[in-house]
């Protein structure tokens, strides 16, 4: 800090630093590190990114550190059919300043999650203070594979006043997503047509 001349009430989340030869001409790429205050922090090391494509029973590895000794718990919220919300809990771990085990989804068992997105919160409490992290993971879905239907064209074929199919080239993707205010941005999985590699619905 004195270094650099930043001033005490602002601070510093992440140093850059790059490591050069003797001559000058050649460098490693930027290393960032993040910097922490004093306060509990918690950094999650995998999944890497906060979004995750999961199949339904994976077991997701999970790994984190925290700055100061705390209480660990891993709990998500299922939307039943009746629009309840039922919670899960992944593990409670007391007393660690870092973890590492795995999200096992087959823990739900008794609520269907194919498609859907859950989002797994991790909490670390300590006595006076409580960090939380969210990892959101997306389930894949269920894919009906059949014909394109006869005369449909790329892009967006109206039907009838009611009926729309949208049709577009994806290949190597596994499925696809369309949410839009058409369908009041709810998310909407594809037909996948097996030979042209393309989606519709």
């Amino acid at each position: 800090r004195k270094f650099y001349n930043v001033p005490i009430e602002k601070p510093i989340v992440k140093m850059g630093i790059v490591i050069k030869n003797g001559a000058g001409n050649a460098q490693t790429e930027d290393l960032f590190l993040e910097l922490f205050d004093g306060d509990l922090n918690m950094k999650i090391l995998k999944p890497v990114n906060n979004f995750y494509l999961a199949k339904e029973k994976e077991e997701i590895d999970l790994k984190l550190v925290v700055s100061k000794t705390a209480d660990i718990t891993i709990t998500t919220g299922v939307t039943m059919p009746d629009n309840t919300i039922r919670n899960y809990s992944f593990g409670d771990f007391n007393d660690i300043d870092s973890l590492d085990t795995k999200i096992i989804l087959a823990k739900i068992n008794d609520a269907k999650i194919t498609g859907m997105t859950l989002y797994v919160k991790i909490t670390a409490r300590t006595a006076t203070e409580m960090k939380e992290e969210i990892i959101k993971l997306v389930i894949y879905p269920n894919i009906e594979i059949a014909k394109i239907p006869a005369n449909i064209r790329l892009g967006v074929n109206y039907i009838n006043e009611s009926e729309v199919i949208f049709s577009f080239l994806s290949p190597q993707k596994k499925f696809v997503y369309l949410p839009g205010q058409l369908f009041l941005f709810q998310k909407y999985n594809f037909y996948f047509e097996l030979v042209v590699l393309q989606y519709w619905k």
